[in-house]
């Protein structure tokens, strides 16, 4: 289904924006996709590059990626990073470089948009989030049983399989996904098995330059997500450096293990394409509307992002840090742990993606495991 009319069609036919030259081209507007989607899609800018996104999760963003400006001469400005789109050849990715070198943009009338002699159009299968660790080659540095529990057990889509390392391991235990060349990861989500209380996540982009992105030392969640924002990365690895006292003990043992791993990546690239070509697709993927901004790009460039969130996780942090001081202080045998292992099997809340974000669910998961363990303990002093 061809999402013209999606949620912001209304938008659209009440307030177009002029894309003539002068001073109309100030105005700040989204470019919305009228390629086939299963939401309505705009093109933002991370990490230098265009890309396309879900309409209603840019904006709720407010960071302002997903608003553009025409300049005087032409060029398509983004505002919040200051810089304008631009391209090479033909299939060429779409990125963001220096204004005075990025070149003109027109809008022609049958909604394609032209950069020089070529048009913008989409590399790929479907405008949406797609897990790009399905695709990747996994490798363990440790593995319990490599035929059973190997590292492909993490990346298999398999709720039921799980990648295992071996028992009582004293040094770090990786996991390694090469995703087969750069993309763009907006979030890693790990379902863990048996959970590590500390570890780190790196990514290493396509000349192997490997940047720490994440690192905890409370972890006390079955499920961590972790956002990544666009970041650009051929390789993502997990590395492990203290089991759960009490999720990460199988009879009697430490252990390691991790049931998915899912890293949430674009499933097309913004490119340049030849005109006629891309007017030939079968998705409409040449097509794009501007509708205006509810915003000015200055007040986009302006403002933070949503950081309401700040408060949920600091408290999160400081609960797990006082969970993990428990667990440790209950597998130290102050007390019969017997009943405090059957956290590990109970099932992770399913709760409706659209009723909470993944930080509140992992709130929720979290205060059912703190309740789960102050009981239990509680039971077992009294």
């Amino acid at each position: 289904m061809l999402f013209a009319l999606g949620f912001l069609g209304l938008c659209r036919s009440a307030a177009s924006v002029a894309l003539t030259h002068g001073a109309a081209r100030a105005a700040d507007f989204m470019v919305v996709a009228g390629m086939s989607a299963p939401s309505e899609m705009c093109l933002i800018s991370t990490a230098g590059l265009a890309r396309l996104e879900d309409c209603a999760a840019a904006i709720a963003r407010r960071d302002g990626s997903e608003q553009w400006r025409f300049q005087a001469g032409g060029q398509l400005f983004h505002p919040a990073s200051g810089t304008c789109a631009t391209g090479g050849g033909r299939g060429a990715p779409v990125a963001l470089g220096d204004c005075g070198s990025a070149g003109a943009w027109s809008v022609e009338g049958n909604g394609q948009w032209r950069h020089r002699s070529l048009c913008l159009s989409q590399k790929g299968g479907v405008a949406r989030r797609e897990n790009a660790a399905a695709v990747a080659a996994a490798a363990a540095s440790s593995s319990m049983n490599p035929a059973a529990h190997g590292a492909w057990a993490a990346v298999d889509d398999d709720p039921a399989s799980s990648w295992v390392s071996k028992m009582n391991e004293k040094g770090p235990v990786s996991l390694t996904l090469h995703l087969g060349r750069p993309r763009p990861v907006d979030s890693l989500r790990i379902v863990w098995d048996y959970p590590a209380k500390a570890f780190s996540v790196a990514c290493a982009d396509a000349h192997g330059q490997w940047a720490e992105v994440f690192a905890t030392s409370v972890n006390t969640l079955r499920s961590t997500s972790i956002p990544l924002g666009g970041l650009a990365a051929a390789t993502v690895r997990i590395t492990m450096t203290e089991p759960h006292p009490l999720l990460g003990a199988f009879q009697g043992h430490t252990v390691y293990g991790i049931s998915s791993v899912f890293v949430a990546a674009p499933g097309t690239q913004a490119v340049l394409d030849d005109c006629p070509t891309a007017a030939s697709s079968r998705d409409a993927r040449d097509k794009y509307f501007a509708v205006a901004a509810a915003a000015t790009g200055a007040d986009a460039a302006l403002r933070s992002p949503d950081d309401s969130k700040a408060p949920l996780l600091a408290a999160q942090a400081a609960l797990s840090s006082h969970l993990g001081e428990l667990a440790k202080l209950a597998a130290s045998g102050c007390v019969n742990v017997t009943s405090l292992q059957g956290m590990r099997a109970r099932p992770l809340p399913t709760l409706p993606t659209h009723t909470l974000t993944p930080e509140a669910a992992e709130a929720s998961d979290l205060l059912r495991m703190a309740k789960t363990l102050v009981v239990g303990v509680r039971s077992e002093l009294m």
